[in-house]
């Protein structure tokens, strides 16, 4: 049976919410509902890598429903994955609900009590049903049914944001780690 789903709402005005899913996101050495089976290992080594290149670096957005195509578009961005942590084989994660269209969308279903899960969004190869070790993990979206079984039901909380937003501050330091991106990293060409 699944767990109840907690919602936490604190905070007197809608703007000064945050809303947030936890729980399990990704399950090892179980055959999920899709007949995968994801090795420790293989999905190790591949969490670490999706938590210091997409978390870390801000760009780990994900869905609400899986979307038709395996890339990731911002348009279809509801939550930003915040954190990924290991628990035996279970890889439990929380993410931060956007203020997204997608992400308005989920916020509502969580003020209304609509249990949700989550399902990883993956690319690689399968063999006799084992994942294999060129799996890439793009996204972990929220949907109405999960795969993995530990990943049916995700505690969804709202809590007080930190901090206060005046004036343009916000767009000043988005603005601000955009440049210093690019000083890093140098200019791309956009085609």
């Amino acid at each position: 049976e699944p767990e109840k789903v907690e919602y936490l709402v604190e905070g007197k005005t809608e703007g000064e919410r945050t809303y947030k899913i936890r729980g399990a996101f990704m399950e090892a050495e179980r055959k999920n509902r899709n007949g995968r089976i994801y090795p420790k290992s293989v999905l190790e080594k591949e969490v670490s890598r999706y938590v210091k290149e997409e978390i870390a670096e801000g760009r780990s957005v994900s869905s609400l429903d899986h979307p038709p195509a395996p890339e990731v578009k911002l348009s279809d961005a509801c939550h930003l994955i915040t954190d990924l942590k290991w628990d035996g084989n279970i890889v439990l994660g929380e993410a931060r609900v956007l203020s997204t269209p997608a992400g308005m969308t989920m916020r509502a279903l969580m003020r209304d009590g609509v249990k949700t899960g989550v399902s990883s969004r993956c690319l690689g190869s399968l063999q006799n049903g084992y994942v294999g070790e060129n799996l890439r993990l793009l996204a972990v979206d929220v949907v109405a049914n999960a795969s993995a079984y530990a990943s049916t039901v995700v505690e969804s909380i709202v809590e007080n944001f930190d901090f206060i937003i005046s004036g343009n501050s916000i767009t000043q330091v988005a603005v601000e780690k955009f440049q210093q991106d690019l000083a890093k990293n140098g200019q791309r060409k956009l085609v």
